[in-house]
C-alpha cells in the first residue's frame, strides 16, 4: 500500500474501533493491495484476517453473498469487514441494499460502506446502506 493508503486504513480502523459494532473478523481478498488494508485494520482492532477468495477481482456479487452466508452459517460474528476491490465491492453494495437491479454505488479507493442487516443474515436487498467512510486528506 502506499503511504495515503495506510493513512485511510489506521483512520477507518480507528473509526470502526468507535463504532457501535467493530468487526470481527475481517473477511479479505486474497490479492495484495486488499490484503495489506487487512492487515493494517486487524492489527489495530486486534482481530483475525480470514480469506474470502469470492472477494477477488472476477467474482459476481451472487458468489461473495452465498460465500459470505457459508462462512455465516458456521459463525456468527456481531459484525465483519468485508475487504475487497472495485467495481465488485460497488456492485456488492447495490445487489445488497437495493437488489438485483440496482446501479452500482460508488465507492472511491479506501472507502468503506457500512451496511447494516438487522439482525438477519446477508441477502439480496435486504440490507440498509447506513455509512460511506472516507479519509480525506485533500
Amino acid at each position: 500500500l502506499r503511504k495515503r493508503g495506510q493513512k485511510q486504513a489506521s483512520w477507518l480502523a480507528e473509526e470502526l474501533e468507535a463504532s457501535r459494532r467493530p468487526p470481527d473478523p475481517i473477511l479479505s481478498s486474497p490479492l495484495l493491495r486488499a490484503w495489506q488494508t487487512s492487515e493494517l485494520l486487524a492489527d489495530s482492532l486486534g482481530t483475525e484476517i480470514i480469506e474470502l477468495p469470492t472477494l477477488a477481482l472476477g467474482h459476481p456479487p451472487s458468489d461473495v453473498i452465498e460465500s459470505l452466508g457459508e462462512f455465516l452459517e458456521r459463525r456468527s460474528p456481531d459484525a465483519v469487514a468485508l475487504v475487497g476491490h472495485n467495481p465488485q465491492l460497488e456492485w456488492l453494495v447495490a445487489v445488497l441494499t437495493e437488489g438485483p437491479t440496482a446501479e452500482p454505488i460508488r465507492l472511491r479507493t479506501g472507502q468503506c460502506a457500512v451496511v447494516d442487516f438487522r439482525g438477519s443474515s446477508p441477502s439480496v436487498g435486504g440490507g440498509t446502506l447506513s455509512g460511506l467512510w472516507r479519509f480525506d486528506d485533500d
